[in-house]
């Protein structure tokens, strides 16, 4: 693009100018001489411009060959990636095809060879079952008429031998038929039916002596029901009241070696059901304690060194055990938390 410059400047001379008067006399002077310069300088730089524009137009198409060849590369790369994988994965497969033909055709063979020594066998089998079938029926039929033979003989020496027996069941047996067969089976109709009624009477007076007992039992069971609703209302408070109760918990302290302290809450499962946190009784007895009085100390000593008598049976370890802890148990003191 085209353009103008303006340069302004001025130059400064400073000289010594020597004169001569009408008189003949000379005399000098330091003059300083000023000359302003502006200068216009007009740049074309039309040639230029075309000259870069060209050269833009240069670049840009070998910008877009460069694209196009990078494009037609890459694509090129990746259709040869992807023909060398299809020829791969092809020739994979045409391998694994190959092999499993050829395994399936050596499989197929061995299971048409076991399939024929089956079948041979299954006809062997069925011919050695056919003839092991006709012997045992063979066998059977022997021994079926020997057994029948012994059975008979059997019967008869057993029929021989208890012979007073068998006469004495069959005189038995027609005399029973004798008494069915009579007249009086209408009485033994009427007896069975009076015994039967006085079973279902006996039975029916069970059935009421048992509903007796159980109605007595409800009764029972309502009136235990309704004493203990009356005790627990004349426990219970009418009205929404404010009160404090005291709970039986016990604190124990211990130490370990490093100095550092620990204290373990111990209460009930009635304590802890009723809703008594570890973390509150801490908080409630902590810092407030109190000497036992010697009354109570007394007691607990009696009690403490008793148990340390009955744990003593002789020992030497246990005997050392309860030495430390009476030794630990008078050095420490006792007290109680107010």
């Amino acid at each position: 693009m085209s353009y103008t410059k303006h340069i302004h400047d001025v130059i400064t001379l400073s000289k010594t100018v020597t004169f001569t008067d009408s008189q003949g006399q000379s005399y000098s002077r330091d003059v300083t001489l000023s000359e302003p310069i502006d200068i216009y300088v007009e740049v074309d730089t039309a040639p230029f411009d075309d000259s870069v524009q060209t050269c833009n137009a240069h670049v840009q198409g070998l910008t877009a060959s460069v694209a196009l060849f990078q494009a037609g590369e890459i694509e090129a790369k990746q259709q040869s990636a992807q023909d060398i994988c299809d020829a791969t994965t092809k020739g994979f497969f045409g391998v694994i095809n190959q092999n499993i033909s050829i395994q399936n055709a050596e499989e197929e063979a061995q299971m048409n060879a076991l399939a024929g020594e089956l079948m041979q066998q299954s006809k062997e089998l069925a011919h050695k079952q056919t003839v092991m079938s006709g012997d045992y029926n063979r066998i059977k039929e022997r021994y079926t008429r020997l057994f029948d033979d012994l059975n008979g003989e059997l019967r008869n020496r057993i029929h021989n031998l208890l012979a007073p027996c068998f006469d004495f069941v069959e005189k038995a047996t027609a005399e029973q038929r004798r008494k069915v067969d009579s007249a009086l089976l209408s009485t033994v109709v009427v007896d069975g039916d009076e015994t039967a009624k006085a079973r279902t009477a006996i039975a029916a007076s069970h059935v009421k002596a048992n509903a007796v007992n159980l109605i007595n039992s409800a009764k029972d069971y309502v009136s235990a029901q309704a004493e203990l609703a009356e005790r627990i209302a004349s426990v219970l408070c009418e009205d929404d009241t404010q009160a404090t109760y005291k709970v039986p918990v016990m604190l124990v302290e211990t130490d370990d070696d490093a100095g550092n302290g620990r204290t373990q809450v111990i209460m009930h499962d009635a304590t802890r059901r009723l809703g008594v946190a570890e973390q509150a009784v801490r908080q409630s007895v902590m810092g407030s304690t109190a000497d036992f009085g010697q009354e109570d100390k007394q007691k607990i000593d009696n009690y403490f060194f008793a148990a340390l008598d009955a744990y003593n049976d002789g020992d030497s370890r246990k005997a050392r055990i309860a030495e430390v802890a009476r030794r630990l148990y008078s050095d420490a003191g006792t007290k109680t938390y107010a």
